[in-house]
Formats: structure tokens, C-alpha cells, sequence
């Protein structure tokens, strides 16, 4: 499975998300990507299944395990606080809900 096929409301919700996020938590903008997309590939697969929110997930790596090990890395990363996102997310999300 290639993650190259991404469509639909993926791109969109996305660049919803990653102002939310930018500014706010990481000096690597890399970190901030990395999660707007998970939570894009989260909301639209409608599943906490990493390898669900593949097809929902741009990315220049050319098979599936290269996304889904960067997610994992990113989930599994000492130094952030899934606390402190979560506020930022749902902010987020409640900007984007009248697109849905």
C-alpha cells in the first residue's frame, strides 16, 4: 500500500489543523506536519488504527511502513506531552466542523 493516494478532505482539514499547531509547541515545524496529519488521517479514517489513517496521510515516503513508523516515532517521543496538544487540537477541530 502506497501512501501517495491520499484524496478528499484530507489536504484541507490539514492545512485547518497545522495553524493550530505551528506556533505553538515545537522549535522543528516537522513535529507540528507530523501530527496535523495523524489527526487528519485519525478524523477521517474515524479509527485510532495507525495503519487506517495511512491513505489519509501525504507524505513523500513510498510504502506504508515509512508513514506508520514515523507516526509511531512521533507517538512514542518523550519530550511531548500529549496534554498539551489536545486543547490545540480540539480547537482546531471545532474551526473546522462547519466543512464536515
Amino acid at each position: 500500500m502506497k501512501t501517495e493516494n491520499a484524496t478528499g478532505d484530507a489536504p484541507r482539514l490539514y492545512q485547518a489543523i497545522l495553524p493550530h499547531l505551528h506556533p505553538a509547541l515545537w522549535n522543528d515545524v516537522r513535529n507540528a506536519r507530523t501530527l496535523a496529519w495523524m489527526v487528519s488521517g485519525l478524523v477521517l479514517s474515524q479509527s485510532v488504527s495507525i495503519p487506517s489513517w495511512l491513505p489519509h496521510i501525504h507524505s513523500q515516503a513510498t510504502v506504508a511502513q515509512s508513514t506508520e513508523r514515523r507516526c509511531r516515532r512521533w507517538l512514542e517521543n518523550p519530550a511531548i506531552a500529549p496534554g498539551s496538544v489536545w486543547p490545540l487540537i480540539t480547537r482546531a477541530l471545532r474551526d473546522w466542523g462547519p466543512h464536515s
